[in-house]
């Protein structure tokens, strides 16, 4: 994994994954998600570097339990394919 990819800056700070703060509220935890999306996706655009979103979503997937961090990320990452109404083929 290289760090300089998969840290992402949000809101001034440099976050990753698993260095994004839960806390008891799923309301806070799905807007932190969805800046992560947000985050994400900028630095993808910014460094057209896709395989960014492969090693977020690798880290994420190497926890036990899901929650609001992981909701609020894939719902604006759904919203930015529907936005986008790209036709993709295989």
């Amino acid at each position: 994994m290289h760090a300089s990819e998969t840290q992402i800056p949000v809101n001034a700070s440099t976050y990753t994954f698993s260095a994004m703060e839960s806390s008891d509220s799923y309301a806070q935890n799905c807007e932190g998600g969805r800046m992560l999306a947000v985050a994400v996706i900028t630095r993808m655009g910014d460094s057209r570097n896709p395989a960014i979103l492969g090693r977020v979503i690798r880290e994420m997937a190497g926890v036990d339990v899901w929650g609001g961090v992981h909701a609020g990320f894939f719902s604006v990452l759904a919203q930015s394919l529907i936005a986008a109404n790209v036709e993709i083929s295989a």
